[in-house]
């Protein structure tokens, strides 16, 4: 879709039709929301400068559901590897 703040690639969700929206390591998502710093990720204290998961990269929030001051309040889980099988409850 075309306009300011948008993105014309694939997101890299690690498993979408299994509604893990979680960014891989690789995603154009990371570090590419909003640059106001109000919108920033929460900052991770053991490694100043960088996003607590599950957003990731630097403080800059990420495109998506991780991403920006509210993801903290997301449970800190691992997303699962590449190729995991999740079972929907």
């Amino acid at each position: 879709m075309e306009g300011d703040g948008n993105i014309n690639a694939d997101p890299l969700f690690f498993d979408p039709e299994n509604y893990n929206f979680h960014l891989q390591p690789n995603s154009p998502c990371i570090d590419a929301g909003n640059d106001s710093i109000h919108y920033n990720d929460p900052e991770d204290p053991n490694n100043l400068g960088y996003a607590l998961y599950p957003a990731l990269g630097t403080i800059r929030n990420d495109m998506g559901t991780y991403g920006g001051p509210s993801a903290a309040g997301y449970p800190v889980n691992q997303p699962p590897a590449v190729g995991a099988i999740l079972v929907k409850g």
